[in-house]
């Protein structure tokens, strides 16, 4: 698996899984506007030159939100949502980033554990914050 930053052009691939992963979800021009944006970090991960999971993260005076980690669904439970996350804290780690954050549905007990496995606490709970749902706020701190 080969993990890089976005590219523009890798956009348009990204929104369709983007469609497939999350309601609601961002379009097209939601992710082209977040990406032209300084505070923008992504991250692609592909196999044999095929994108199969992205994430996404913004960094403000040193404090990291993790916007968005995807994985395409069948490669799902394979490490590829892990190896995003590392290449995520890596990148926020070269940016100076002292503090990681992020939202995440309370159902989504396959991602609690990945961001609890990656030394993230849960820190609050966001009431309805996905208008169906509640979110836990996860924070990681250096």
């Amino acid at each position: 698996m080969n993990v890089r930053k976005w590219e523009y052009t890798d956009i348009l691939k990204i929104s369709e899984i983007e469609k497939a992963t999350f309601t609601p979800s961002w379009n097209y021009q939601m992710l082209a506007d977040t990406f032209l944006t300084k505070t923008f970090t992504g991250i692609i991960a592909e196999s044999e030159g095929i994108i199969v999971g992205f994430g996404c993260f913004t960094n403000v005076s040193g404090e990291a939100d993790i916007l968005k980690v995807a994985v395409v669904g069948c490669y799902r439970r394979q490490g590829v949502g892990d190896t995003i996350l590392k290449e995520i804290i890596k990148e926020c780690l070269i940016q100076g980033v002292s503090t990681i954050s992020l939202e995440v549905r309370k159902s989504n007990q396959f991602a609690i554990k990945l961001y609890k496995k990656n030394d993230f606490d849960i820190i609050a709970t966001r009431v309805k914050y996905y208008g169906d749902e509640d979110a836990y706020v996860m924070q990681r701190t250096f």
